[in-house]
């Protein structure tokens, strides 16, 4: 029985994505913060760059050398230096799944609303000092709340909804060409994002819940879909 390879990078054949994650941890492991990569595992994270959904615009002109930093989001991650002397940073789990629009289109949709969220639990806490969780019945605050889409116009169906009643078709053509610095996704029309804007505050009920009663919910939506 042959075995199946999930990726081949500079030579080396990887069985499946868990492979390559230990194989990447492993070099990340191994340098402090702002030393260059040495020239085997450079020749690595160039190919496997490769496979990043936004490797084009990553890799430029051509990539001159990569190194390990704090990101400054909780975690160390890549960054290479271009031959013509820009820079930027990398996700290399981004570089290990395939390209899902349905999902660029999700965190889109999220960002969108995001100042929304904020604003209704921000004013929601400080209109209702005693606030409890309708779901865990416990005590709210700033540090334990989430903003949560009240069924059964929960966020998932409202987007679903937005899709297909504006018969959107899910292509890169929907996003904005990701940039230096980028974090996550957004989309490429103001029209497009004022128009889920809309479609948003008009059907959503939005309401203020424990960060962990909001968790649930999520795994519950994720296990039933």
């Amino acid at each position: 029985m042959q075995n199946k390879t999930f990726m081949t990078v500079a030579g080396n054949s990887f069985p499946t994505k868990k492979a390559v994650a230990t194989h990447v941890r492993a070099v990340v492991e191994r340098y402090l913060d702002h030393v260059d990569l040495a020239e085997e595992d450079f020749s690595f994270l160039q190919e496997l760059l490769t496979h990043h959904p936004w490797a084009a615009q990553k890799m430029g002109a051509g990539v001159k050398r990569i190194w390990i930093a704090d990101s400054g989001r909780k975690n160390r991650c890549f960054f290479l230096e271009r031959v013509d002397g820009s820079r930027t940073d990398f996700s290399w789990l981004q570089c290990l799944s395939p390209k899902d629009y349905r999902l660029d289109f999700h965190k889109a949709c999220r960002a969108v609303i995001e100042p929304v969220m904020n604003t209704f639990r921000l004013n929601f806490l400080r209109n209702n000092p005693r606030a409890v969780c309708e779901v865990l019945k416990v005590p709210l605050n700033l540090g334990n709340s989430h903003c949560d889409h009240k069924a059964p116009n929960t966020f998932l169906v409202l987007v679903e909804d937005f899709l297909r009643e504006g018969n959107l078709v899910l292509n890169e053509d929907l996003f904005l060409l990701h940039q230096d610095g980028m974090i996550g996704c957004c989309f490429a029309s103001a029209s497009l994002a004022a128009g889920w804007l809309a479609y948003h505050n008009q059907r959503s009920v939005l309401r203020v819940i424990s960060a962990t009663a909001n968790l649930r919910l999520g795994q519950k939506m994720s296990l039933s879909a």
